[in-house]
């Protein structure tokens, strides 16, 4: 992760003491990664996560989505910036 996401993406980690909580990777206008721990999931981490991403690219995002969270399997969505 740390020469392929880190090297090739602007990358936020939110965090809690010493503990991460969740992390975003954003490579132009694609959202390629976005995960929040389960535990620290429904307290805005989230939120927090994406608004940082949006700031970056006010044009608006491009995400997958996986298969396990949506029903239109591997279907590529754009995300508005608003």
């Amino acid at each position: 992760m740390e020469h392929v996401v880190l090297a090739a993406q602007r990358v936020w980690v939110a965090q809690s003491r010493d503990r991460v909580l969740g992390f975003a990777a954003l490579s132009g206008h694609w959202l390629e990664q976005l995960y929040v721990d389960p535990e620290a999931q429904s307290g805005g981490v989230g939120r927090a996560l994406l608004d940082a991403a949006k700031d970056c690219s006010p044009e608006g995002l491009m995400l997958h989505v996986l298969p396990a969270t949506s029903a239109r399997a591997g279907s590529t969505k754009p995300l508005d910036s608003s």
